[in-house]
């Protein structure tokens, strides 16, 4: 099995990821890197009383380019073909400058660097499981990207083991409607965006361990919405922590969040979530744990789930593979419980 060469594929697809700047050097002037990935998925839902539905899905095509200028400015960006073509969108598309040793800065529309998952995780080449945790769907919002400044870090600190910084100051969510509606705030019209004054800022420090360890702190904070009774923003704030491990074919995770949000008909709208997850790869298979859970503050929230999956991933080869998972789900309040378990089969290839 080729781990290493599937390792540095992976790191290439992340391409917000500090790893991913740095190969960009290595090209000639004006040359330019294309790749990407792509994932076709079949999914079985228990719709309650009405029994199992499923269909295919092509999820992802996603179209990846690295260029350099000069030695030290770079280019990189993301087009997305998603759900068979319905959504066509730019994950990313920025300008980085590398001439400072140990800092990056990058100019333009980024993946915001809020712990390991939301900064270079999530792709479904680099994500062993269909599907993302419940902490990513209701708490912080995957894939959150936005436009601004960013500078990246990275400083050794004794053998084999260094500190890295992510800090950023972008236009924020501002320019929503629906303050009630977490998902829609990531969906702002740039044209709403024009008139914005009130930008987010955030970052996240973390340390890489030589012993395998990493461990990471990240915050973010910004308007969202207008209070039209008093004139000023309404905030949106989120805290995460993240952990991982990595010993030969073992493979650690754990990321917490927990988001504050203001809003206008009395205290602020709190929550919190967090998943672990361990796999461990046997030649060319890989099985995998991940167990994630929300809670909303307030007593019996109907957002208050848990969900426990079950994934084989099988790699064809370094650069793509089969993946078969269970995932059960469950509300913690009787009066909320559902039959929506699911299974999820999925073929990804990275080129």
């Amino acid at each position: 099995m080729q781990r290493n060469a599937r390792a540095r594929l992976a790191g290439l697809l992340a391409l917000g990821v500090a790893f991913a700047l740095s190969a960009a050097r290595d090209v000639t002037a004006q040359g330019l890197i294309l790749t990407g990935y792509g994932d076709l998925e079949w999914r079985a839902i228990d719709n309650g009383g009405e029994g199992w539905k499923n269909s295919f899905n092509n999820h992802h095509f996603n179209l990846i380019a690295l260029g350099s200028i000069t030695e030290d400015l770079i280019v990189g960006g993301e087009v997305e073909f998603e759900d068979s073509g319905a959504e066509i969108g730019l994950e990313y598309a920025y300008i980085g400058y590398t001439g400072i040793k140990n800092l990056r800065l990058m100019a333009g529309k980024f993946i915001i660097p809020f712990n390991r998952w939301n900064k270079d995780l999530h792709p479904t080449w680099i994500n062993k499981l269909p599907g993302k945790p419940l902490v990513y769907e209701s708490v912080f919002p995957t894939t959150y990207n936005d436009t601004g400044l960013w500078a990246s870090a990275a400083l050794p600190v004794g053998t084999g083991s260094r500190a890295t910084l992510d800090a950023y100051v972008v236009n924020g969510l501002e320019g929503s409607a629906d303050e009630a509606d977490f998902v829609s705030l990531v969906g702002a019209n740039p044209e709403e965006l024009v008139n914005v004054n009130n930008k987010a800022v955030g970052g996240r420090l973390g340390l890489e361990l030589a012993q395998g360890l990493g461990l990471g702190f990240s915050g973010y904070t910004g308007a969202y919405a207008d209070d039209e009774a008093t004139g000023s923003g309404l905030q949106i704030s989120f805290f995460g922590a993240d952990a991982d491990y990595h010993n030969e074919g073992l493979e650690l995770r754990a990321e917490f969040v927990a988001a504050s949000q203001e809003i206008t008909t009395g205290d602020n709208n709190n929550r919190k979530g967090f998943y672990g997850q361990a796999a461990y790869e046997i030649d060319k298979f890989e099985p995998v744990l991940r167990y994630s859970w929300v809670d909303f503050e307030g007593d019996n929230d109907p957002g208050d789930t848990s969900e426990l999956g079950f994934g084989l991933s099988y790699y064809v080869g370094s650069s793509s593979a089969l993946r078969l998972a269970y995932f059960i789900n469950t509300e913690r309040h009787d009066e909320f419980k559902t039959d929506n378990n699911k299974v999820i089969g999925q073929f990804v290839v990275a080129f």
